[in-house]
């Protein structure tokens, strides 16, 4: 049973910030399935059902992270 992207979270899609800012930093959270950051207050992707990552996967950035929270 795979997961795949109905395009129902193009209505929540982030539109492009600062590129030094971090988006974790500001509640954005990316979805893996459909490729893209989201607004979303779920866990969950609103189209795939899938778990959004709410955080860096790359050290330097979860070390820059912890540094501004």
């Amino acid at each position: 049973m795979g997961s795949t992207c109905n395009g129902m979270c193009y209505q929540h899609r982030v539109t492009k910030g600062s590129p030094n800012k971090g988006k974790y930093r500001f509640g954005q959270k990316r979805c893996q399935v459909c490729d893209i950051y989201v607004t979303w207050e779920g866990l969950r992707c609103p189209c795939c059902n899938f778990m959004l990552r709410t955080k860096p996967r790359n050290t330097k950035f979860k070390i820059k992270l912890k540094q501004i929270v």
